[in-house]
């Protein structure tokens, strides 16, 4: 499948060779191949997830950022989370509304990039302040146009697939780090704005009982 070209199989199982001489004549190659309804069921185990408060479902589209994917996902029913500014403009070009988007980002918005940002916002974009600085720095716009921005915190613990993916552990410089907690809450209360949300991210591959021991820290 290439961005703005379908080729549709009625099972990626059925993508033999022949399938793949099929694909690569009608459109060249290289060329990505992907199981539509097997992206859709996906989408589907993940909505109906049981939860007790609710549940928006989000894809990272730092995994795969193709237009037609985009649309398919979100068309599902999905938000997007985007991990750069420019992702989160690509998946608009895409036809996904801000208000489906949220950006977590270690990138500090300055110039005319923080002024794209504070227009997004305005039409429904949800930023998650990834230090104390992106906080600072949105903080009185936040504050004088009513937006509780998110806060994503370092909790100092996490665990991954590999040392490069533990974005929780001590070393890692992923959020908010739990010293500069009280600052920014602080900081929040000084300007008159909230958290709309907290987030943490522990790993890329991380183990469920990790998971389990982050959810007890307060």
């Amino acid at each position: 499948m290439r961005s703005g070209n379908t080729s549709r199989l009625n099972s990626f199982s059925l993508f033999d060779a022949a399938a793949a001489s099929r694909v690569a004549d009608d459109f060249g190659t290289p060329a990505y191949v992907y199981d539509e309804s097997l992206i859709l069921e996906k989408c589907r185990n993940c909505l109906e997830m049981p939860n007790a408060f609710g549940l928006t479902v989000r894809y990272a589209m730092k995994a795969n950022s193709n237009r037609t994917l985009l649309r398919l996902i979100t068309g599902a029913g999905l938000h997007l989370d985007a991990s750069s500014l420019n992702e989160v403009l690509r998946a608009h070009l895409a036809g996904v509304p801000y208000n489906k988007i949220m950006l977590t980002t270690q990138e500090v918005p300055d110039g005319a990039s923080s002024e794209k940002l504070k227009e997004l916002m305005l039409q429904g974009l949800k930023y998650n302040a990834c230090s104390l600085r992106q906080l600072s720095l949105i903080s009185d716009f936040a504050a004088s146009n009513g937006i509780d921005p998110g806060i994503r915190v370092h909790p100092g613990i996490g665990s991954g697939e590999s040392t490069t993916r533990n974005t929780g552990d001590d070393y890692a410089c992923f959020g908010v780090h739990l010293s500069d907690i009280e600052p920014a809450l602080n900081l929040a209360n000084k300007k008159g704005f909230s958290s709309g949300n907290i987030h943490v991210h522990i790993a890329s591959g991380a183990d469920s009982d990790m998971c389990g021991r982050i959810s007890t820290l307060n």
